[in-house]
């Protein structure tokens, strides 16, 4: 698997990220500017459109 972003898992829920897939990694950098690494939770938790809470 490359990438699970907006992906609807087994509960219902879009994917939060909690896996670090390089395929989502690579596409928030190419495609939003998005630098995982200095990035805050509330841009990560805006990229994967999830609640802020679901990644704490």
């Amino acid at each position: 698997m490359n990438d699970l972003r907006r992906t609807v898992m087994t509960d219902g829920k879009l994917y939060d990220g909690r896996y670090c897939l390089v395929g989502d990694l690579n596409w928030a950098f190419t495609r939003y500017g998005i630098d995982v690494n200095k990035a805050t939770l509330e841009q990560m938790a805006a990229y994967y459109d999830v609640s802020l809470e679901s990644l704490s």
